[in-house]
């Protein structure tokens, strides 16, 4: 917590909430970073160390009593021992993401050899298009970019559309579906956001979020009430996202046999959130007013016009 305190206050304060979140958020990843490698290092040496020098402690120790010094050096070093054995089966256990095992079902080696299985199912060395077999990265990145935007955001054509300036207009008080998100509201988003998911762009999860939310709190909710004042510039710097591409089956070889998913910033997952979580609570306020629709319906079909409220589209 101290780090990302400082990490995150080392940013000057800018205008826009936007441009401050995205510098605060990437100047503290920089910051966990450097601090991870100081306080921890590489885990794998450092287990092969201790290690070894438990098994030449454990082996003088079989000839010979040990000296004070030598006894709690080799208790420190079990200690340090496990608390990095435990360290790096959760990094692991992350990267192989098997969600169906429960803690302590299995170890390290396993998760090791499923993380390396699934790094290479990762990698898309070759795509089949037609009856050519191409294999060089920038034929691959061409492929998958003209497949996924001849496919995404189209819009099919309607037969019918409604005309709205036929329906009699009717007014009514929503003005409680018009407020902004409060603090609360906010970091009810981020508790029932799930936890063991790939971060974004960002490198962020949830359990960030909700870890440090007394020092990122103040920042978050500016930026939401700038959302809520229609103003979204410099909001594509929050917008960010990592599209992956994940086999439909084992022996994909066609770009159709892969579907894509978005990793999207982490600030812009907590606004999804927030917003379906805005939705759900209103539902009431929609179903109340619902009769009051009904009654609208009902007016409007009994009025020469109703004929073409439904228009024939040439």
């Amino acid at each position: 917590m101290p780090t990302v305190e400082v990490a995150w206050h080392s940013v000057p304060a800018d205008a826009d909430p936007f441009r401050r979140l995205f510098a605060r958020l990437k100047a503290t990843a920089r910051c966990l970073q450097s601090w991870g490698s100081r306080s921890v290092g590489h885990i794998t040496s450092q287990l092969t160390t201790a290690r070894e020098l438990i098994y030449r402690l454990d082996v003088a120790q079989d000839h010979r009593a040990l000296s004070p010094i030598e006894t709690w050096l080799r208790r420190e070093l079990k200690r340090t021992y496990l608390g990095l054995a435990s360290l790096e089966r959760c990094l692991v256990r992350e990267r192989v993401r098997l969600r169906w095992l429960k803690e302590g079902d299995t170890n390290a080696a396993y998760y090791k050899i499923h993380a390396a299985h699934r790094s290479q199912k990762k990698r898309i060395l070759s795509l089949r298009v037609h009856d050519e077999t191409i294999t060089d990265a920038a034929s691959l990145s061409r492929v998958a970019y003209e497949h996924f935007s001849s496919i995404l955001g189209t819009v099919n054509t309607r037969a019918h559309s409604l005309r709205l300036d036929a329906i009699n207009h009717r007014s009514f008080d929503l003005l409680e579906l018009d407020a902004p998100f409060s603090e609360e509201e906010i970091w009810d988003a981020i508790k029932k956001m799930p936890t063991g998911k790939a971060p974004g762009p960002d490198g962020f999860t949830s359990e960030f979020l909700r870890a440090c939310w007394p020092i990122i709190k103040a920042d978050i909710c500016e930026a939401f009430d700038k959302l809520y004042a229609m103003n979204g510039r410099g909001f594509h710097k929050l917008n960010e996202a990592l599209l992956v591409l994940l086999p439909k089956k084992p022996d994909a070889a066609a770009i159709t046999d892969y579907r894509p998913i978005s990793l999207i910033h982490i600030i812009a997952l907590v606004a999804l959130t927030a917003w379906s979580i805005w939705k759900h609570r209103n539902t009431v306020v929609f179903d109340n007013a619902r009769p009051q629709m009904m009654i609208l319906l009902a007016q409007s079909k009994t009025r020469p016009a109703c004929g073409h409220v439904l228009e024939q589209l040439s």
